[in-house]
């Protein structure tokens, strides 16, 4: 007869004996979880506050910002992003799922508690509890000590107790969620080695088959736009430890992230009662209980080593397919033959089912060839004219150098080419021109994802058609020859769409949230900077009012013509509010609800109102202006013309062979690397060249005019100091190409 005291509520949910039972029989587990976790937070807290502590006492507070350094401390040790800790979750839910259901594994074992007049779901859910019980008592102890320790320190004001908890909530959650799938995959099979092996693979295996996909766009479809593929999201979102990393990393979740995950866990509960509930109970010992799955999960652990192996002897081969078709031939054999070897704990087993091994590995080659021949025709494909509604298009260069921007990571995200309408185009005319640009760029592409000249002669360009069914087409070229789209980007460039869409000051910039850390005139050094630091409330409203406006009006035709004078560097604050749909994690008091992005803006010489409201703020705007009366010489460099060089005999031999070695063609006419200089100081001489060349570095500033670059010129300025001494300035200007 069973004793009332041996079994509590034999027949419930759950069995408080049970918990009990099984926590004895594991106790070393959460006793090494308690240690771990002593370590993470009371140790580190406690050294963490005497650090505080130390420097707040020891040094002058106004040398040394302690506040700050607490803030930082605190959200480290109580917030999402503690990496130690999550280490120390993620191996104790690994530990602990292999540990709870041990029991399983052993034939004995299973038949006495399977004896017992208990149901399956007591069984299930009182050793399911005391797992998380393992880690839930010790953190939730450790956290409390770690919390008294801050207090004991004088600095319990600085912690935030909600944003404690919440972030407490997430750690524990993915705990949950790792240590149920691993409850799951327990239920699976039947011996504790491969239970290991298998709980592993399905942690990696998500982030596994996202990164295959990856591997074969990547080095088949040399026109697939990567970024429109949410490569990382989905790494992310295809395994508990991977999305768990990404809170670690970023320090965040959100709300139906959250919602999601407990959907996810809930759906993991159930499929693990219900495989223990159909589980038999002779499997214990056997690789996996249920024989059906067998298959399933060697031909998936096959294709992913396969693949993976093939890819290596891709690159590793030079990019031959022969070797990829070896390295997945080599790769699934040797694995196939592991697992059949582990289903059955004999090594004769390796000789079965080589018919089937050789089918699907063929199979897996042939399905290959469909990405490496693109035979669905995808680098092929553009879409007709008349099926595109709009269209987005990015020139890496030109663009850049209307309005280069550095974003923090919120605001790139929100002005990134695939989420935002920054490079939208519908008017008739920016379409046309737009789609002339597709083809041109789909005419000229490289088929490898490299610059094949120099920068600015070649670009990269992203295209998005928009199509009226409401599909969306993103393609991504190489190597395309901006000469010829120039004429369709000064099209788009100089519309009044494309302006008021592409500039992110138009938009953001105030004189409350802006301030001016730079203004750099191309035609002489003089530093404007401390200056337009302190430019006030109404100077600022003045110049990014001109500045709108001048953007604006300039006209496409003597944009296209003329290069900047300068440029204007902008710091903008950008607030940004946080949804009350989200769940915010621990963070620094210190930090500002605010996203900063820094903005370089061309002055050209056209720009009249922007001229005048820097006038008014006190900028000289002849400084903007060259001055050939003021040059005291000029040297020239120029390259050396190959034909130009004396080379001996038989190093001509030489320079032959290597160039039938390399496979190139050395001309006659062909450049070296070597330079003349010449010193030059006629002064009628100078004013031509002041009158017909350009500073360099108004052509970085500028999307279409490149320089010449066998010549160019070193402008020296020659000036006076106070006390005698001179010293020079100098510009580099060159030719604009013609």
């Amino acid at each position: 007869m069973m004793s009332k005291n041996s079994y509590s509520n034999p027949h419930g949910w759950f069995s408080l004996f049970l918990m009990k039972d099984c926590c004895k029989r594991t106790l070393w587990a959460p006793a090494l979880y308690f240690v771990a976790l002593f370590f993470a937070l009371p140790v580190t807290a406690i050294l963490s506050m005497q650090h505080i502590h130390n420097r707040q006492f020891l040094f002058e507070p106004e040398a040394i910002n302690w506040v700050a350094e607490l803030h930082r401390r605190l959200a480290f040790l109580f917030g999402t992003g503690n990496g130690f800790l999550g280490t120390i979750f993620v191996i104790t839910a690994f530990v602990s799922a292999l540990t709870v259901f041990f029991y399983l594994h052993k034939k004995k074992r299973v038949d006495f508690f399977h004896s017992l007049p208990i149901k399956r779901e007591t069984f299930f859910f009182s050793h399911y509890i005391a797992g998380i019980l393992f880690i839930l008592i010790p953190y939730v102890l450790n956290l409390v000590v770690a919390v008294i320790a801050v207090f004991s320190f004088g600095y319990g004001n600085y912690l935030s107790i909600m944003s404690l908890v919440l972030a407490a909530l997430q750690h524990l959650l993915f705990y949950i969620f790792i240590y149920t799938l691993g409850i799951a995959t327990a239920m699976l099979t039947g011996n504790l080695i491969v239970h290991g092996l298998l709980f592993s693979f399905l942690l990696i295996v998500g982030p596994a088959l996202v990164g295959i996909y990856y591997l074969i766009v990547s080095n088949f479809y040399p026109l697939y736009y990567l970024d429109s593929f949410p490569f990382v999201s989905m790494v992310a979102n295809s395994s508990p430890l991977a999305k768990y990393i990404e809170m670690l990393s970023t320090d965040y979740l959100s709300g139906i992230e959250i919602f999601i995950i407990i959907a996810a866990l809930l759906l993991l509960i159930l499929l693990g009662l219900l495989l223990y509930k159909k589980r038999p109970s002779d499997c214990a010992g056997l690789a996996l209980a249920f024989p059906k799955t067998k298959p399933f999960f060697q031909w998936l652990i096959t294709l992913v080593i396969s693949i993976y192996m093939g890819f290596a002897f891709y690159d590793l081969g030079r990019e031959s397919i022969a070797w990829l078709c070896f390295g997945i031939i080599c790769g699934g054999l040797i694995t196939s033959r592991i697992v059949e070897v582990v289903y059955a704990f004999d090594f004769r087993a390796i000789k079965k089912n080589l018919l089937g091994t050789a089918i699907f590995l063929g199979l897996t080659c042939g399905l290959l060839f469909i990405p490496i021949y693109d035979l669905t025709g995808f680098n092929d494909y553009m879409p007709a004219k008349d099926e595109v509604a709009a269209m987005k298009i990015q020139a890496y260069g030109p663009y850049e150098k209307l309005e280069s921007p550095y974003y923090s990571y919120s605001i790139r995200e929100e002005n990134s080419f695939i989420k935002s309408n920054k490079y939208l185009l519908t008017t008739e005319e920016n379409l046309a021109a737009a789609y002339k640009i597709a083809t041109i760029a789909h005419e000229t592409r490289t088929e490898t994802k490299a610059y094949t000249s120099r920068y600015d002669e070649k670009t990269q360009v992203l295209i998005c058609y928009q199509l009226t069914n409401g599909k969306k087409v993103y393609r991504e070229y190489y190597g395309v020859p901006i000469r010829d789209i120039k004429s369709e980007l000064a099209t788009i460039l100089g519309s009044n769409e494309f302006k008021e869409n592409y500039y992110t000051f138009h938009d953001y910039t105030t004189a409350a949230n802006t301030e001016f850390t730079r203004l750099h005139f191309f035609e002489n050094d003089i530093n404007y900077d401390y200056i337009v630091k302190n430019f006030n409330r109404n100077n600022r409203i003045a110049i990014l009012e001109a500045l709108k406006i001048d953007t604006l009006a300039m006209p496409q035709a003597q944009w296209e013509q003329t290069l900047p004078i300068g440029y204007l560097r902008l710091e903008v604050e950008i607030p940004t509010a946080v949804s009350e749909s989200t769940v915010k994690p621990y963070s620094l008091p210190s930090y500002s609800s605010q996203n900063s992005y820094t903005l370089s803006l061309p002055i050209y010489p056209c720009y009249t109102h922007t001229m005048a409201a820097l006038a008014e703020a006190g900028i000289r705007m002849t400084d903007a202006e060259p001055h050939a009366a003021q040059v005291d010489y000029i040297v020239e460099h120029k390259k050396i013309k190959q034909a130009e060089i004396s080379t001996p005999a038989e190093d001509i031999d030489s320079i032959n062979t290597d160039a039938e070695i390399l496979g190139e063609d050395i001309k006659p006419d062909q450049t070296s690397n070597s330079m003349t200089e010449r010193t030059i100081t006629d002064r009628r001489e100078i004013s031509e060249i002041m009158s017909s060349t350009y500073p360099m570095n108004a052509f970085d500033y500028h999307p279409f005019a490149e320089y010449q670059g066998d010549t160019y010129y070193t402008v020296y300025f020659i000036e006076k100091s106070t006390d005698g001494y001179e010293y020079s300035t100098t510009i580099d200007r060159a030719y604009p190409q013609k």
